[in-house]
């Protein structure tokens, strides 16, 4: 995200519509006796969303670390994204009412499984 305000990182997408799904992919290193965990194959909702689609499906893949192994050192590079809702772009319309649109990825409100 190329923007950063009030410790929230932003952007603006010209070209996404309204009704567009969406996740985040995280890039960093794999160091978990650091505490870090980044993990690209594991798609991130994002918390201010101001609608889901779908439902999480428990599967080994949703996990950072290979479940199976006991091991919560290992790197799991199974991709999550078939077992994880989806963001949904949104946005207020004049009237208020919650409808779909925008692409402001600024949100302000907490996640909700509706539309606000």
């Amino acid at each position: 995200m190329p923007e950063y305000t009030n410790q929230i990182f932003h952007g603006y997408l010209p070209d996404v519509a309204p009704g567009t799904f969406y996740g985040y992919r995280v890039h960093g290193p794999y160091e978990p006796e650091a505490g870090h965990r980044f993990n690209p194959s594991k798609l991130l909702l994002d918390s201010y969303a101001r609608a889901h689609a779908g439902e999480l499906t428990w599967n080994p893949s949703v996990f950072g670390h290979k479940m199976e192994t006991g091991d919560d050192l290992t790197f799991d590079e199974r991709d999550s994204a078939a077992f994880m809702p989806k963001c949904v772009v949104w946005t207020r319309a004049s009237t208020g009412r919650a409808s779909p649109g925008g692409s402001s990825f600024l949100g302000t409100t907490p996640s909700l499984t509706r539309p606000m």
